[in-house]
């Protein structure tokens, strides 16, 4: 396993799984499969991702009581575990995301302006998944500088990944009323590829037309805990006899420090929380991810 600094995000605890159910997720008004949604119980750390073809197995334990099934431009549904059946339908949100400004697909793109500039050698930490669905996101603030090159052209993340072809999924999301990550910007699934090894992953998003916020742009970064993104692993245990075994979901991100920006978020059972200072050093702790913007 390559030989990372993990900071996993949510907690840890250890349930002990005495029944596992299998179903699909599907759009209730086309019948097609809905790909890379978010399962988990209520109040407990099981969860899961649906996988390409909307497919997900689901443990049950003594304390399993409503299943919360989340996917970008449907509505959430909540079911209590023993009426779960078969095929699981979402309703898709009638009008997913706001009409996008001075869309040209036509348009020429000459200047540039990059925000979040991070350094690969430097970075030594990441933030890693559990065995749960997941969130990380960073806030950038507008700058009116940003008027002249408005349109979202590419986001660059650093990710360390001991597989090939790990998946994960790009969340937009405008500022709410109080500054937590609020409504979509974009309301379909945009995914990002991480090849093996501590690389910076970067995902096209020219094509989309999207603008900056005026009020600020949360971009976060979701796990899919899907067999694909699945790796195992042996190691040691000081006092423990033999190898110990374990698996992690890929890909890592990478995480910076700034002892000024408090702008790291984390969803977590379906709660928004901001990341606090790291009592050892008293730093924040930010995803190293940049964006580059474009006319």
């Amino acid at each position: 396993m390559t030989r990372k600094l993990l900071i996993i995000i949510g907690l840890i605890s250890f349930q002990f799984s005495i029944a596992q159910i299998q179903g699909t997720i599907i759009n209730s008004d086309t019948n097609q499969s809905i790909s890379f949604a978010s399962i988990w119980i209520e109040n407990t750390n099981i969860g899961t991702t649906s996988d390409k073809n909307g497919v997900y197995q689901l443990d049950k334990t003594d304390n399993s009581n409503i299943v919360v099934f989340s996917a970008i431009g449907y509505q959430t549904q909540r079911i209590e575990f023993d009426l779960l059946k078969d095929s699981i339908r979402l309703k898709s949100i009638s009008e997913p995301y706001p009409k996008l400004e001075n869309i040209n697909s036509s348009r020429k793109k000459k200047r540039t302006t990059s925000i979040g500039k991070y350094d690969k050698a430097k970075t030594k930490r990441f933030f890693g998944a559990g065995n749960l669905p997941g969130i990380t996101a960073r806030f950038f603030e507008y700058n009116n500088s940003y008027s002249k090159t408005p349109f979202l052209n590419e986001i660059s993340i650093l990710t360390s990944s001991d597989i090939s072809r790990a998946k994960f999924l790009i969340k937009l999301y405008k500022k709410d009323s109080v500054g937590n990550p609020g409504d979509y910007i974009y309301h379909k699934n945009i995914i990002g590829v991480s090849r093996r090894g501590k690389r910076s992953t970067k995902i096209n998003l020219s094509d989309l037309n999207i603008k900056f916020p005026e009020k600020g742009l949360f971009v976060g970064i979701e796990w899919l805990i899907i067999e694909d993104n699945k790796f195992e692993y042996s190691y040691i245990s000081p006092g423990k006899k033999g190898e110990l075994t374990d698996i992690s979901y890929e890909p890592a991100f990478g995480m910076i420090s700034s002892s000024t920006l408090n702008n790291s978020w984390s969803f977590f059972q379906g709660h928004w929380t901001r990341i606090p200072k790291d009592p050892r050093n008293h730093e924040f702790k930010l995803l190293a991810l940049e964006l580059e913007l474009s006319d």
